[in-house]
């Protein structure tokens, strides 16, 4: 039988939206699973976004009889076209899949009619929670404004940088020493 994969791997998906954001929780129920370090992929993105960096490695990773899962639909994905793209991909290639939250959406339960209308469904709620959640932001947004609140990142440097930047300023004259020298001596970025 050439060409199919006879080991089954099994890979874990996990994506939050913000760098301040946490994947812990999600890995954590990967370990449970015994997925290797290895095939845990996880992406600090926006889920409506369909090019992310880490999924898409995962994509070139998976072969036939592969099973990827993740800890709920809305992590895999915030856009419902989207969703349905990477499903029929994942039906193309031979890869199952299994939402951990959501148990019944999987590959099994998604082959019958009402399989994909509850599929469709959360994907749907998925997206429009997104929707939702960034109209709410835009709408605190505004109301802060209106207010007269100063919005973004206060200007100019904080009160640390401003303590050590005589002294950063001088170690970056000196031809020896490189930026990452400077940045781990002054725990700064």
């Amino acid at each position: 039988m050439q060409g199919i994969k006879t080991n089954r791997e099994v890979f874990g998906y996990g994506r939050v939206s913000t760098e301040n954001q946490n994947l812990e929780m999600q890995v954590d129920k990967f370990k449970l699973l015994c997925i290797k370090d290895s095939n845990i992929f996880l992406d600090k993105d926006s889920g409506k976004k369909d090019d992310r960096e880490e999924l898409q490695r995962l994509i070139d990773r998976l072969r036939c009889g592969d099973k990827v899962v993740f800890y709920d639909l809305s992590r895999l994905g915030r856009n419902l076209k989207h969703l349905l793209t990477l499903v029929e991909h994942f039906y193309n290639i031979g890869v199952d899949f299994q939402d951990l939250t959501n148990p019944f959406i999987n590959t099994d339960s998604t082959q019958s009619a009402e399989g994909q209308l509850v599929f469709q469904i959360f994907g749907a709620l998925a997206e429009f929670n997104r929707k939702q959640s960034n109209a709410k932001v835009l709408d605190g947004l505004r109301r802060a404004k209106a207010d007269g609140k100063i919005l973004g990142r206060p200007k100019g440097l904080s009160e640390k940088l401003k303590k050590i930047s005589p002294a950063v300023v001088m170690m970056h004259k000196n031809p020896t020493t490189t930026l990452e020298d400077i940045c781990g001596c002054f725990q700064i970025s």
